[in-house]
């Protein structure tokens, strides 16, 4: 069954103009850029302001890691609707009474919304090779061309970026049940990648962000950050210790905290809870429950008021209804707690 689990969620995508849409910003991201730089646009005055090649190992990782970073924000749309979507558009209670087991639903939406996520971020590479391929580029800035910096790049750094990020994305949003958290979750990973800067740059012993950068560049600037520009033309992308203990550290993690909540995961109509809800407050109308008759209540009187006075009352209260509703989100609770912790970090730093 999950095989057909997989294969719907794959059709749904295959069929979404938003898919399609991913794939063209990632697409362009990657070869505008690199034409750019290569002087696609100005090949007659283009001079060489850089000695080291636009497609060298280490360049091509860093661009195609940088807007892999920028890619993140699709991660929630990816990820975090692959269960959530089945409660937005209420077919979860028809979903769920066909006759698959919970691994089949868990796993069969997980690994579509990572094959997914694979595709779209698969085409800022193709962007970048396309672009050094294209005519009128100069060629001083540009050496040997070869398939190999790219499968590195994804194989040691965005494809494990997607599943360890994925992992957390698609955890606390089918938790929740709420896409924003999944948004805030990717503001999260790129402050915290900031503020790990700042504090890893402090840090004398450079094994320890090697070591413990979620996202893994450190280790590779462990190994790269001291190559003159002739060995970062023509060294390959580093696959020493301190890369692949980061990646396997990391992967192991996200693995752990996917188990975890598999483990603890339902196929039920309520979201999940740390907090057990009162009975009071469940189907509380609910006459075969509760044992209680359904009142006949007489309404009062009203009369309708449609000037200029009433309007402006009903914009107030509205506003207040609304801001309400806003300071007492969790969504909202959350990224200002973060907000105060990431600047108190950095004051201190």
């Amino acid at each position: 069954m999950i095989k057909h689990i997989f294969k719907f969620e794959l059709d749904y995508w295959f069929n979404r103009w938003q898919f399609y849409l991913y794939i063209a910003i990632a697409f362009f991201c990657g070869y505008l850029t690199m034409i750019a730089s290569g002087g696609f646009f100005d090949s007659n005055t283009a001079t060489v302001s850089s000695a080291t090649w636009l497609n060298s190992p280490s360049s091509i990782l860093g661009l195609i890691a940088g807007f892999s970073s920028f890619l993140y924000f699709f991660l929630p749309a990816i990820f975090g609707t692959a269960i959530s979507k089945d409660f937005a558009s209420e077919t979860h209670q028809v979903l769920y009474s066909y006759p698959f087991t919970k691994f089949d639903y868990f796993f069969g939406k997980f690994s579509a919304a990572f094959i997914i996520a694979i595709i779209v971020f698969l085409f800022v590479g193709i962007g970048v090779f396309a672009g050094v391929l294209t005519p009128r580029m100069n060629p001083e800035l540009l050496g040997p061309n070869s398939l190999m910096p790219y499968l590195k790049t994804y194989g040691l750094y965005v494809i494990p970026n997607i599943l360890i990020y994925g992992i957390i994305i698609f955890i606390v949003v089918s938790a929740t049940r709420n896409v924003t958290l999944g948004y805030i979750i990717v503001v999260f990973l790129i402050f915290q990648d900031y503020l790990a800067e700042s504090i890893f740059s402090e840090v004398d012993d450079k094994r320890w962000g090697a070591m413990l950068d979620p996202f893994g560049f450190r280790a590779h600037r462990f190994y790269a950050e001291y190559w003159t520009v002739e060995e970062q033309n023509v060294n390959p992308i580093p696959t020493g210790g301190f890369v692949l203990f980061n990646r396997a550290l990391w992967l192991g993690l996200g693995a752990l905290f996917l188990g975890f909540f598999y483990r603890y995961f339902k196929l039920s109509q309520s979201a999940f809870s740390f907090f057990k809800k009162s009975e009071s407050s469940v189907d509380a109308m609910d006459t075969q429950k509760h044992g209680r008759p359904i009142l006949s209540v007489k309404l009062p009187d009203v009369s309708f008021a449609n000037n200029l006075g009433f309007q402006i009352r009903n914009i107030f209260s509205f506003a207040g209804m609304h801001l309400s509703y806003i300071v007492q989100n969790t969504a909202f609770i959350i990224f200002s707690l973060l907000s105060v912790f990431f600047l108190l970090i950095l004051l201190a730093f």
